[in-house]
């Protein structure tokens, strides 16, 4: 069949611009197809990170290969850093050497592997009993009523007066607990005694009738001792004199060749000795018939 001339020109139109609309989208869509696989090969480099190839990741914290373990400071097999809490004792790490790691057990709690992966100490304000502690305020001092330093109470004998009906009310403390030196067992101020200071130092009352301490004698009951009836004004027993008992009573000692209190009256003598008939007799008066003078009495017939 024969094409009319007009007839092929048409179809020769249509056919180049059938040609022209085709080439543009076909473009297009090979660089879409290169663009995706590029990204798709992006793509897969960051999710195909291997743990454990020594090579650190973008998404790996460390990477040590082989030797990748549960071990004290070693990169863990998940690519991650030793952490405190992780349950392993890890000894030289940037944020400083583990004392203990217990895991999720870690906490600020007694007898506890701390959150810090640091061990309980004395001065943590936690009460560790297993550890021996008593007390633990966290600062711990030498004051009364306080935690002592080493995390232990306060006691009658550390020197301390400590007033707390916890602590035993304490009037005094001398550092012991020796009894009849002024401060109890108990650390209270014994009868006859006074105790002033920390520790304390305690002093006998002369002149309360009690013989306390250092005190040889005590013949007074209203804190005026005086001097001349054989116990001192400070409470020692006086030249010529014995004493005895509570308040102290005191007599000239017969036979010292001292006269003293009652030996001074005229009929009385000490010529050092309790020999009868040589003029002063065994009691320390003179004898019928005989005058002695002196002291020590030196007797002679009348």
């Amino acid at each position: 069949m024969k094409l009319s001339p007009g007839l092929l020109i048409v179809s020769l139109m249509f056919a180049l611009g059938f040609a022209a609309c085709d080439d543009d989208p076909k473009d297009t869509n090979n660089t879409n197809n290169v663009n995706n696989v590029n990204n798709t090969n992006n793509q897969n480099n960051t999710n195909n990170a291997v743990c454990g190839d020594s090579v650190v990741d973008e998404s790996e914290q460390c990477d040590e290969g082989a030797a990748n373990s549960l071990d004290p400071d070693a990169c863990r097999p998940d690519c991650t850093l030793p952490v405190c809490g992780d349950g392993i004792l890890d000894l030289t790490q940037a944020y400083g050497e583990e004392q203990c790691d217990e895991g999720e057990a870690n906490a600020d709690e007694p007898d506890t592997c701390r959150t810090d992966c640091s061990l309980p100490f004395c001065g943590d304000a936690i009460l560790d009993v297993l550890a021996g502690e008593e007390c633990d305020y966290g600062t711990n001092s030498w004051e009364p009523n306080a935690c002592r330093p080493g995390c232990l109470n306060p006691r009658c004998g550390d020197s301390m007066i400590d007033t707390l009906p916890a602590w035993g009310s304490e009037v005094c403390d001398d550092g012991d607990t020796d009894a009849e030196d002024g401060c109890s067992a108990t650390c209270q101020i014994e009868l006859g005694w006074s105790c002033t200071g920390q520790p304390s130092v305690c002093t006998a009352g002369c002149g309360d009738g009690l013989v306390r301490g250092s005190e040889e004698c005590d013949d007074q009951t209203d804190f005026t001792p005086v001097s001349g009836d054989g116990c001192s004004a400070f409470c020692r027993v006086e030249m010529g004199w014995a004493c005895f008992g509570e308040p102290s009573a005191c007599s000239p000692v017969c036979g010292d060749g001292l006269r003293v209190g009652t030996e001074t009256d005229p009929s009385r003598c000490d010529d050092a000795n309790t020999s009868p008939n040589d003029g002063c007799d065994a009691t320390c008066f003179v004898e019928e018939g005989w005058t002695c003078t002196g002291s020590p009495s030196v007797c002679s017939p009348n």
